[in-house]
């Protein structure tokens, strides 16, 4: 029984590092996307993800449409996007 689990255990964490990696992936790829402000009016401030200069900048979006490269906080576009 306890090498039923054992190999359960490993599998699992198997799997579970296996999606980090996909998700990291999936990140990377939001990241190199451009910026977008979107088809509506809004003056949102938002961040974005520059990758020519490595940076998070500021830009207001539109309020609807756009790409994933649309962060509400800096710090969530650092977390996100700068590698350290």
């Amino acid at each position: 029984m306890s090498v039923t689990r054992a190999i359960l255990g490993v599998f699992c964490f198997v799997v579970l590092l296996n999606f980090l990696a996909v998700d990291a992936q999936k990140q990377r790829a939001v990241c190199s996307l451009p910026r977008v402000v979107g088809q509506c009016r809004a003056l949102l401030r938002r961040y974005y993800y520059d990758s020519t200069s490595k940076a998070c900048k500021q830009f207001n979006y539109g309020g609807c449409g756009g790409n994933g490269n649309n962060f509400v906080r800096k710090s969530d576009c650092k977390a996100a996007c700068v590698r350290n």
